[in-house]
């Protein structure tokens, strides 16, 4: 979906879009809107903040929160920060009044009364956790009549952490924040010094927004980030992550016995070779190792991973699994989500029989 054609429709017809982007990190959210404000052809469905990033003059957007009811955030702000990522508590003005009367803004309802006001003509507008006040029938009904009747057709944003409310749900083009992607990472990595940007972002994989930046402000410390303090902080202190993403320095030389996979592994990187797509050779899909615990199994899979000269991302299917129905598929869903972010790679799944067999 393209946000500068959904600019356009609401610009040419009056009615305003709603884009409703469903997210548990409020901040992360808000800063991927603004980014997308600031650069009008970006498209809705990468969620990559890297592909937002833009040049262009300044420009003001509105934002109603529960707490704040009325603010403003000028995205000229996002060119001063090498990460292009904002500060909820310090970068929005509170607008406490407006009109030449200056009405006072005292609740969630006046502010709502407020954008409609020639004032603030023509800018977007960013909903943040709106769900929470539309247990109030009349705020649902002035926020419903702000979209049903044509209007200035500026487009209207909104950050929460559940799906648009039903009464209004055929209205909202929804979009999901799911996992940081590749691009999203570097984007921050930006504001860092990196032994190897693309290993640090992979490490980095698995991790929330916020752990993301906790993880970041702690190895950098004045110092170089490599991908091995980020491995060793997320260890010690993250036990939640689906994702293990490593660079394995084993080599079949470091393995006693097994010829026969040896000699398997030895003749894999001419299946990913430019002559062996010419002749259309496909390249082998995987395997399975099973046996008794110490037998080698995972270590077969980091040795392929040295050879191919990709990382090994190890899928912890402990975390995966859950007892609430959903659940465990909607974190597998999310973890090949982030695992196809690396392009090039070695999936391990180790102990599959939880996931294919259940658990006895």
């Amino acid at each position: 979906m393209d946000n500068l054609k959904l600019i356009n429709m609401g610009k040419g017809n009056g009615y305003r879009p709603v884009v409703w982007i469903k997210s548990f990190e409020r901040e992360r959210a808000m800063s991927y809107v603004f980014n997308l404000i600031s650069e009008d052809n970006s498209n809705l469905g990468s969620l990559d903040l890297e592909d937002c990033f833009s040049e262009k003059e300044s420009k003001k957007a509105l934002v109603l929160s529960p707490e704040r009811f009325l603010g403003e955030f000028n995205l000229s702000s996002l060119k001063n920060k090498k990460e292009r990522s904002f500060d909820y508590a310090e970068d929005i003005n509170v607008i406490d009044s407006y009109g030449k009367n200056k009405i006072p803004i005292r609740n969630a309802l006046t502010a709502l009364e407020a954008i409609k006001d020639a004032e603030f003509k023509g800018l977007p507008v960013l909903f943040v956790e709106p769900n929470l006040l539309f247990s109030n029938e009349t705020y649902l009904y002035l926020f419903s009549n702000m979209i049903n009747f044509k209007a200035d057709g500026s487009t209207v944003y909104v950050v929460s952490t559940v799906s648009p409310n039903e009464k209004i749900q055929n209205l909202c083009y929804e979009v999901d924040l799911n996992a940081l992607t590749l691009k999203e990472i570097k984007s921050y990595l930006k504001k860092y010094t990196c032994e190897d940007v693309d290993k640090c972002a992979e490490a980095l994989l698995g991790l929330t927004y916020i752990q993301m930046l906790q993880t970041l402000e702690y190895v950098a410390d004045n110092k170089t980030i490599n991908e091995a303090e980020i491995h060793k902080f997320k260890s010690e202190n993250f036990d939640i992550s689906m994702l293990e993403v490593s660079h394995p320095t084993m080599s079949v030389d470091d393995m006693g016995g097994y010829e026969n996979f040896k000699n398997y592994v030895k003749t894999l990187p001419k299946f990913y070779t430019k002559e062996a797509r010419e002749m259309n050779i496909k390249a082998p899909k995987g395997f399975i190792a099973f046996g008794v615990p110490g037998c080698s199994k995972t270590v077969s899979a980091s040795i392929i991973a040295n050879t191919l000269n990709v990382p090994l991302v190890n899928i912890n299917l402990s975390k995966i699994m859950q007892g609430l129905v959903g659940a465990s598929e909607s974190n597998m869903e999310q973890a090949l989500n982030q695992v196809k972010q690396l392009k090039n790679c070695v999936l391990l799944l180790d102990e599959s029989e939880k996931l294919f067999g259940g658990y006895y």
